[in-house]
């Protein structure tokens, strides 16, 4: 058998996650949470791939895959001239063991994978949440048939993407999904921004509740595509009557929470889903219908009599009537909450930024606060394993500075190794919003909306990081009023919250840096985890950042090295923080006995003991919090 062909795995591998699947079951076992296996490099795939495994890769984020299927109806050739028709540009091309054709395309945030096009049978999107055989991988279902490489161009998507493409792609495939998929009603004029009537909120409150209700109801197998449609008709009332989109968008993912699609697909998958679906929606705005009208559109985002009842009262009650409380502060499922499968919590920097949390980077001016939270937030961007020594989760990052001037900036940058020449690709996921002109601050409702516009315009969504550099100069309010920060969570930090992002803002402490940020104390009051960071005066760039205010636990101090080449190029380091030199033995050594990853802190306590070995508590606990974490983002496939 030969071997895989190295130079397109290579190209594939610099696009897209790809994974080790042995033989079993109906052909292959996938390992358990591959949708969330990063970017590997190669050879580290093919030190365990064996010839009988099948090589995959994680499309969705930069790279997609149209697969053509001749055996369902699929029609290569008419594929290719509608790709070159809607000017998508085809990077590569592999015959697969079918007789069929796998398209390599850019990837795109909106692009949903999907198996129903209308008038493409036999065509499937891989896109998020999805993956697709790599040449190397024999099918024994085609008597080990293989996958053959026509043509490759991947460095150039590599290089340079095809932004033009991906859009015309994403749109191409919502039209082609929604064509049949819901009951043509003709359009209305798109909605004027007047507030909606009482009556019309309590009709859009139940259209929403249904429309979730029936994706949550949604066995497997019809998950997506349900989800498709009830984002399309939510996002028609978006644009024709003022349904609050981001409402819609939270809605929908819960209902994806409750019937496991978060889970199997991955939540990347499922919100490109709800953008498409949403994006399709609103090119066919749709008013609250009146009267007889009414009552008859209510029946069809309904899942249940008692919610029709509900909808029918809003429409016809008097606007004194009481409100459908339950729907506004519906109660929280403890069942679900306390589930054996919910995940472990996750850190977008191990041990200092937990993911959905508010944290306060706080240092005298001058510390290198923001140089430092740069050069992390470049590594969360750019998809790096690690900052520093610490384990970092791949994130969208929105930077607001009102800091540096643009000479600093690209000093900086060139320092932390961004150039010319690689700021396409190495930044593609951090936007940069410098000294905007934020006439209205975030501790205003105006300035809350403004962020919001920014977050919809750029694409941000639950997961992703808003870094506010620094936090005084968003605010208009005295540091030293409690009411500033009051009015700064109740118009923005609750909102960031609501959307699930992680926020990372800087700001100065005061004469005492160990009393935290100064000003108000109300400024800690927000926040879930403050750092506080302080200069080693006796060792230079040695940096030390030790928790604060902690509402969330595991929060750790962590020794930070910076220095400095004979090129000028800055780099961070925790090699000489004692405790993770004692956390990284330890895990050598439970690695080593060959101890599971979900092993205790008990039996892996013990474990050390009997080799004669003495660490605290503290350490074991440390390490195996670590081991744990570094299974769920990179799991070992089954053997």
């Amino acid at each position: 058998m030969p071997p895989p062909p190295r130079d397109f795995l290579e190209h594939v591998a610099a696009l897209a996650p790809i994974f080790c699947a042995p033989q079993g079951g109906s052909e292959f076992l996938r390992p358990s949470g591959w949708q969330n296996i990063r970017l590997r490099h190669l050879d580290a795939v093919l030190s365990v791939w064996k010839p009988g495994m099948a090589l995959c890769a994680v499309t969705g984020e930069r790279l997609a895959v149209v697969d053509v299927d001749p055996r369902n109806g699929g029609d290569v050739g008419a594929v290719a001239q509608a790709l070159d028709g809607l000017d998508v540009r085809v990077f590569a091309e592999v015959d697969t063991p079918g007789g069929g054709r796998h398209f390599y395309v850019a990837g795109h945030p909106e692009l949903m994978s999907c198996h129903l096009l209308a008038g493409f049978p036999g065509v499937d999107v891989q896109s998020h949440g999805a993956n697709v055989f790599l040449p190397g991988t024999r099918r024994p279902k085609y008597d080990g048939g293989g996958y053959t490489v026509l043509a490759d161009s991947l460095a150039t998507l590599h290089e340079a993407g095809d932004p033009h493409g991906a859009r015309n792609l994403v749109d191409w495939v919502s039209s082609r999904r929604a064509q049949g998929a819901v009951q043509q009603v003709a359009s209305s004029p798109p909605w004027d921004g007047t507030p909606p009537a009482a009556r019309a909120v309590g009709y859009l409150r139940a259209a929403l509740t249904g429309e979730a209700a029936q994706v949550a109801a949604t066995p497997t197998g019809r998950r997506n595509d349900q989800l498709f449609v009830s984002a399309m008709k939510l996002g028609s009332y978006i644009a024709g009557a003022g349904l609050d989109e981001r409402e819609a968008v939270t809605a929908l993912l819960d209902a994806a929470t409750t019937n496991g699609e978060i889970r199997e697909d991955g939540e990347t998958a499922v919100l490109a889903t709800i953008r498409s679906g949403l994006r399709t929606g609103k090119t066919n705005p749709r008013a609250v219908p009146t009267g007889g009208e009414a009552v008859a559109l209510i029946g069809e985002h309904q899942s249940s009599q008692s919610s029709h009842e509900t909808a029918v009262t809003a429409l016809t009650a008097d606007v004194d009537a009481p409100r459908d409380v339950a729907g506004m502060f519906p109660r929280l499922d403890l069942v679900s909450l306390l589930s054996a499968d919910r995940p472990p919590r996750e850190w977008v920097v191990e041990g200092l930024v937990p993911a959905g949390a508010s944290v306060a980077l706080v240092a005298p001016a001058g510390t290198g606060k923001s140089l430092l939270l740069l050069a992390m937030m470049i590594a969360v961007a750019r998809g790096d394993r690690t900052f520093a020594g610490l384990r970092v989760k791949r994130r969208r990052v929105l930077l607001i500075d009102m800091e540096n001037t643009e000479d600093d900036l690209a000093e900086r940058l060139r320092d932390l190794g961004v150039t010319h020449q690689n700021a396409a690709y190495e930044t593609e996921e951090l936007v940069f919003i410098h000294l905007p002109p934020l006439l209205r601050p975030l501790d205003t409702q105006g300035g809350a909306e403004d962020l919001e516009g920014m977050l919809d315009c750029y694409g941000f969504g639950p997961g992703d990081v808003v870094v506010l550099d620094s936090f005084q100069r968003v605010i208009t309010g005295a540091e030293n009023d409690s009411d500033t920060m009051r009015a700064f969570y109740r118009h923005t930090g609750a909102r960031l919250k609501q959307r699930k992002l992680t926020v990372v803002r800087t700001d100065n402490t005061g004469k005492d840096a160990d009393k935290g940020a100064r000003g108000s104390s109300g400024k800690r009051d927000d926040v879930d985890v403050e750092l506080l960071l302080t200069v080693d005066p006796k060792r230079k760039g040695c940096l030390r950042i030790v928790p604060g205010k902690q509402r969330i636990p595991d929060a750790q101090s962590v020794i930070v090295e910076q220095s400095i080449d004979e090129d000028g190029q800055i780099s961070y380091s925790t090699a000489g923080d004692p405790h993770r030199t004692r956390v990284a033995e330890v895990i050598r050594l439970l690695d080593g006995l060959g101890m599971d990853a979900d092993a205790g802190q008990r039996p892996a306590h013990d474990a050390i003991k009997r080799m004669g070995r003495d660490y605290s508590r503290e350490i074991v606990r440390a390490a195996v919090k670590e081991r744990k974490a570094r299974a769920c983002a990179d799991p070992p496939p089954r053997t």
